[in-house]
């Protein structure tokens, strides 16, 4: 008897040892956020994934139904949902850029202080970039307010593409991306006083990589199954008529298209991000850093996407080499930090449209693109007959139409309200157009949540957004290009992305089919973390997860 109850004592002081061990938090937790993955292209891939982004989803708590709940998926506010954990409506980046008093195109990272100045090494008529348009905290500004002055943590992002890379940094965070102009990795004095040594290194060791011409090497074959799909050679509404990929032997070069230009929507160029980073937390180590949060946003699926759309060899054969690259970059932070003290992440910052044309020859024949260029044209010239105004419509932007607003000032209500009107009649007689809202309808009407309407609520900002607000049909998309693609629906293909958290021996081998939020995700890391959620963050964490 008494050795019964010995027994039983010694296995309940394993209990809370246990316990102890399984929630312990891991000490460095990676992003990987792949630009434009939508998640329509895991049903179709899936079979010829074999190493990163395979071993995530079969390993991992895979949430099978995982949404941005916006109207129009931009990179800007998709890299804020990652990281804030809210809704454009109160984070501010509405969309990758907005439009001032004057018409003209605002970007979001744009700072024209000596605070955003770009660390370049020549002098630049550039404006600078840092985060002051974002107006809430994020999980990089969590990760490193919750170290009370520990020189251990450091929280880093890195990206091909300046704008993600600023939304995930936040303000306390480190961002670094590639340059345009230089061709080499920089950050602003928003992040750093002058460049780290070891980035300079890294920079001058490998200052030719972005201009030399490469060669794309496919993952498999040419005459593989992994490429034997429809349209998938189909260049005829490309942006840009010739493939990129056709002798492995011979570099790649496009007439018209800079050296820059294809290399970023090339694989080479996430290989090329990869061993920055891998130098990156080699360094990071000789610090002393030890806690550490990593966003990793690969930017050449969406560069090449919206150039060749999802059908492409080009977009296919991208994911393919990023699961391999993903794979040997897993495993060398295993091997660094130990499997079971990393948590990965893995997710997109939205989706993609197909071609309205490739989907057109498929067979679903409402798909359209709709030339926004042609309706303003159409809209200035009712304006003009009817009511004697010229120039009315000024501009369009993804998804919404802007007015002149001198001239709106100056009309009495009703003739503004037969105006509105009129515009709207014309544009719910546009095949391919669904409905038309004011600015004063969309913030007035009532919609459920997950009503697909609430997503252009979600997105309504001060002076950042236009007068007619518009959603079209799906697969019908509204664009200021005759070829190409993009993303600016609330509709499925643009919204749903892949989720996946994975932890060796903690958060592991489950499928989640409840639908969820990617502002969820955020809230459910900190769970993880042991610290404090964005302040401005609504949502509760995601289910099966804490």
């Amino acid at each position: 008897m008494y050795k019964n109850l010995f027994m039983l004592f010694l296995c309940m002081l394993c209990i809370p040892l246990n316990a102890a061990q399984r929630t312990k938090p891991p000490q460095v937790t990676i992003f990987f956020v792949i630009d434009q993955f939508a998640h329509h292209y895991l049903p179709k891939l899936n079979p010829f994934l074999k190493h990163g982004i395979k071993t995530l989803l079969e390993k991992g708590v895979f949430f099978e139904e995982a949404h941005h709940p916006v109207a129009v998926p931009e990179t800007t506010p998709g890299h804020h949902s990652i990281s804030t954990g809210t809704l454009p409506k109160y984070h501010g980046a509405t969309y990758n850029s907005w439009l001032n008093s004057d018409y003209k195109k605002i970007r979001y990272e744009t700072d024209m202080t000596p605070h955003g100045d770009i660390l370049r090494d020549r002098q630049s008529r550039q404006p600078g970039a840092s985060p002051h348009n974002t107006k809430v905290d994020g999980l990089s500004d969590r990760f490193m307010l919750s170290a009370h002055g520990d020189p251990s943590f450091a929280t880093y992002s890195f990206s091909l593409k300046m704008h993600p890379v600023i939304a995930c940094a936040n303000r306390l965070g480190k961002a670094i991306w590639l340059d345009s102009q230089t061709g080499q990795f920089t950050s602003s004095k928003a992040y750093f006083e002058a460049l780290p040594d070891w980035l300079t290194a890294f920079n001058k060791k490998h200052q030719t990589e972005v201009t030399k011409p490469f060669y794309w090497k496919t993952a498999f074959p040419h005459n593989s199954k992994a490429y034997a799909f429809a349209h998938i050679r189909d260049y005829e509404h490309a942006a840009v008529a010739t493939s990129m990929i056709s002798d492995p032997k011979k570099p790649v070069i496009i007439p018209g298209v800079s050296p820059y230009e294809l290399f970023v929507r090339s694989p080479q160029s996430t290989q090329f991000m990869f061993s920055l980073i891998r130098k990156a937390i080699k360094q990071l180590q000789k610090e002393g850093k030890k806690n550490l949060l990593l966003f990793i946003s690969l930017s050449n699926l969406d560069l090449c996407g919206h150039m060749y759309g999802p059908d492409s060899m080009e977009c296919i054969d991208i994911i393919y080499n990023l699961d391999k690259q993903i794979g040997d970059f897993m495993n060398f932070t295993n091997n660094t930090f130990g499997a079971k003290n990393t948590l990965y992440v893995l997710t997109g910052d939205h989706g993609i449209c197909p071609i309205p044309e490739v989907t057109a020859k498929k067979g679903y024949f409402p798909a359209r693109r709709i030339l926004a260029k042609k309706l303003l044209k159409e809209m200035n010239e009712l304006v003009k007959e009817k009511y004697d105004l010229e120039d009315f419509v000024k501009v369009y932007e993804p998804t919404f139409f802007v007015l002149d607003q001198e001239a709106i000032a100056t009309l009495n209500r009703e003739v503004m309200r037969n105006i509105l009107h009129d515009l709207k009649h014309y544009l719910l007689n546009q095949p391919g157009i669904k409905k038309v809202w004011t600015r004063q309808e969309i913030a007035r009407l009532p919609f459920q949540s997950d009503d697909l309407e609430q997503f252009y609520k979600n997105q309504l900002y001060k002076n950042r957004n236009g007068d007619l607000t518009i959603m079209t049909e799906p697969y019908s998309l509204i664009t200021n290009y005759e070829k190409g693609t993009s993303h600016s629906s609330p509709y499925e293909y643009d919204t749903h992305v892949p989720l996946v958290i994975y932890r060796k021996g903690h958060l592991e081998h489950k499928r989640i089919t409840d639908k969820v939020w990617i502002p969820q995700l955020p809230h459910t890391i900190t769970r993880i973390l042991g610290i404090a959620k964005p302040s401005a963050s609504p949502y509760k964490p995601l289910p099966g997860i804490v």
